[in-house]
């Protein structure tokens, strides 16, 4: 640790001799505001002293999840890690952070079914009848101002929504105008909401793939549209990166522009 912590002796180990006294840290500890930073560094600076070529690594807390085209230098950075710290190898991956990883022929499918099918179940719609689009395609939506008697389920969805967007990118625009109203859900939100679910419900097998490619070349698309959301004339923005030759969809977004369009620039020449 880099800034001087100390903390109270802790319970069945206090010093009988010295009572009051307190504990000078030399590593960091869970719970600490600077464990997070401590951790990053740590391991931050340990793979950079290692040479390794093309290896990913994926780190969340504690889990990481190793990736890389050569099976020797994967073997060899698990040894150093294994000597650095403490870590136990769980094989290839099964379920990490709630994602399924299953594999193909041509790479490998990233799918949340379970993870969808438990929302379904949270939501009571489990046997709901399925959707093939996960909002109307017409711009004539009635709005209701009333709002929904349980807010709180409301945001539990939405927010389990955001997660899902991580396989399903096509969930990302209207997971981001649901998010809008989470504050004051009405009715109608609560309709499109359940429609969304729908949607979920008959694209439950659907999932991300990632193909193989010797390229790693990165394509990014973006567009935006102009005044779109009938409530405060904001316009949408969407974005879309692609790696594998354009073949696989690794981040796809879609918000909302924080600034109002202005009026159409207007200009006279006179010849």
């Amino acid at each position: 640790m880099s800034e001087t912590v100390y903390m109270k002796q802790p319970p069945s180990y206090i010093d009988a001799q010295y009572p009051d006294h307190v504990c000078l840290l030399k590593r960091s500890l869970y719970g600490l505001k600077q464990a997070s930073r401590a951790w990053f560094n740590r391991l931050h600076s340990f793979l950079l002293s290692v040479d390794s070529a093309y290896v990913y690594l994926l780190v969340y807390v504690d889990d990481i999840l190793v990736m890389g085209s050569d099976l020797d230098l994967i073997t060899s950075l698990l040894s150093k890690l294994s000597v650095a710290f403490k870590i136990r190898d769980l094989g290839e991956p099964g379920f990490f952070l709630g994602i399924e990883t299953i594999k193909c022929v041509d790479g490998i499918l990233l799918s949340q079914q379970r993870y969808m099918n438990d929302i379904l179940k949270r939501a009571g719609m489990a046997e709901c009848n399925a959707l093939s689009t996960p909002i109307l395609t017409s711009n004539s939506i009635s709005f209701c101002t009333d709002l929904y008697e349980n807010p709180t389920q409301y945001r539990s969805l939405a927010g389990a929504l955001q997660y899902l967007t991580i396989t399903h990118p096509d969930l990302s625009f209207v997971v981001n105008q649901l998010c809008q109203y989470i504050h004051a859900p009405t009715t109608s939100d609560w309709e499109q909401l359940k429609r969304v679910l729908r949607y979920v419900k008959g694209t439950v097998n659907f999932g991300l793939h990632i193909r193989k490619s010797s390229s790693r070349e990165i394509h990014a698309f973006s567009d935006s549209d102009w005044d779109s959301c009938p409530q405060d004339q904001k316009s949408t923005s969407g974005a879309a990166m692609m790696c594998s030759l354009g073949q696989t969809l690794c981040l796809g977004s879609a918000r909302n522009k924080e600034l109002l369009p202005g009026p159409p620039l207007k200009l006279n020449i006179r010849l």
